[in-house]
């Protein structure tokens, strides 16, 4: 009995090594693009550059395959690849062809996948929208009396009652009885319940970037259906104000529900690549005609957004970024801005009266009609700006700010500030100049 001989394959190591690489490069490829698409997307100004550009990297890799390919298919004794060895010859051609219906299967599983990812989001977002509007049902107990007595005394159902004396008859609008009180039945939001949708949505927005906006845009329709500026607020005499009122006012101004702060702090917390995202489809966060009265904004990232005629009291806003954002109307009367950056915004009619503006950055910001009276703005930075026909400040306002000649002060101003540099000055100079002098004056 003859013993099995295993032929020895020949092949140049070299040849294997570039046709299994180049299908293996090509795998990877595959993969690494697909995985992270969401990642690469965002910095891409059209999306096809992305198919083209995988597409012809795969092309290129794959010429060296072919040309390896074909002499082996041809006459691969005259290749010198197997030297006539028919086994080894058919174990590389079985390599070659099947590499291509691995990659094949693994882009199916993977595109499997991200659609079985994608229902499940949509279930997460639709189960945390039903989430928001949670609502739960609370009883109140109240005294007849209290309700008969707050009714329009010219109805004859009120009359009859009261000359009941409260305890008799037995009418079914007031359903008065010989018992004192009644039962009111009424439904109020969950707030808990909501708290967990909003984080929930949090979540989502953070672990898929494709949705950030949808639910961004969820949250900031759910801030302006519940917590609506209120159009009729009584205006206060800023520049005649005493203690006593001011005082006053301050105790009327009351916080939100924690529900609407919550978002706040979702908006605020935004990572790089959700913002890269906003940018590159040029979404604005839209949270305009809203009371924001105490919010805390610090350090939050509000660029762009979207902001009119706000009622942002007494906010607490120390370092937020309000670059290019749109505040046309809002009340910041009370407001705590220190070090925040407001360039590029429009302030147009807003109201900054007592506002904290210590170190705030206001380049190029439109102030026409904005009211700053008794506001704190020493060492804000105002460059390009121009405070024509606004009102409430001062000579000595505007000699604690910093500016340079493209700064427009006080029509009533006779002299600039000696220590604003009398030359227009690039942005990157400017706030060296602006930093030497908050160094010099702290």
């Amino acid at each position: 009995m003859n013993d099995i001989v295993i032929p020895e394959i020949t092949i140049s190591h070299w040849e294997l090594f570039v046709v299994f690489l180049t299908f293996f490069s090509l795998l990877m490829l595959i993969l690494v693009v697909s995985t992270n698409m969401n990642k690469i997307t965002p910095y891409l100004t059209n999306a096809n550059i992305l198919s083209w550009s995988a597409g012809g990297l795969a092309f290129l890799l794959f010429v060296p395959a072919v040309g390896q390919l074909v002499p082996i298919v041809w006459d691969p004794k005259a290749s010198g690849l197997l030297q006539g060895d028919s086994r080894g010859y058919a174990v590389l051609l079985a390599a070659i062809v099947g590499a291509p219906l691995v990659v094949w299967r693994t882009v199916v599983a993977h595109m499997q996948s991200n659609t079985a990812a994608q229902g499940l989001i949509t279930d997460r977002i639709t189960k945390a929208v039903e989430q928001l509007g949670s609502e739960k049902t609370i009883q109140n107990i109240q005294d007849i009396q209290d309700k008969i007595t707050n009714q329009s005394s010219a109805t004859p159902i009120f009359n009859q009652a009261f000359n009941s004396g409260f305890n008799q008859g037995n009418d079914q609008k007031f359903q008065i009885n010989d018992e004192r009180y009644y039962s009111i039945t009424k439904s109020v939001p969950n707030l808990e319940v909501r708290l967990g949708g909003i984080y929930a949505l949090e979540r989502i927005a953070r672990d898929s970037l494709d949705d950030h906006i949808t639910v961004m845009e969820i949250l900031c329709a759910y801030v302006r259906n519940n917590s609506p500026v209120n159009r009729n607020r009584i205006p206060i005499n800023w520049a005649e104000v005493e203690s006593g009122a001011l005082n006053n006012w301050r105790a009327s101004v009351h916080s939100v529900r924690f529900d609407i702060q919550a978002i706040i702090d979702v908006i605020a917390r935004r990572n790089q690549e959700q913002i890269n995202r906003e940018t590159l489809e040029e979404y604005q966060l839209d949270i305009s005609y809203c009371n924001l009265q105490r919010v805390d904004f610090r350090k939050g990232n509000f660029d762009r957004a979207l902001m009119n005629h706000n009622d942002m009291n007494m906010a607490k806003m120390k370092g937020v970024k309000l670059n290019q954002a749109h505040l046309e109307g809002a009340a910041l009367n009370d407001a705590f801005l220190r070090e925040a950056e407001l360039n590029s915004a429009n302030l147009m009619g807003a109201q900054l009266n007592k506002a904290n503006l210590f170190m705030a950055q206001m380049n190029g910001t439109e102030l026409f009609r904005a009211a700053f009276v008794d506001a704190n703005t020493s060492l804000t930075a105002v460059r390009s700006t121009s405070f024509i026909l606004t009102s409430g400040l001062t000579a000595d306002n505007v000699n604690r700010m910093f500016g340079d000649n493209s700064t427009i002060p006080i029509e009533r101003m006779e002299d600039r500030p000696v220590h604003w540099p009398t030359e227009n000055l690039s942005t990157i100079e400017f706030l060296q100049r602006w930093t030497v002098h908050v160094n010099a004056t702290q």
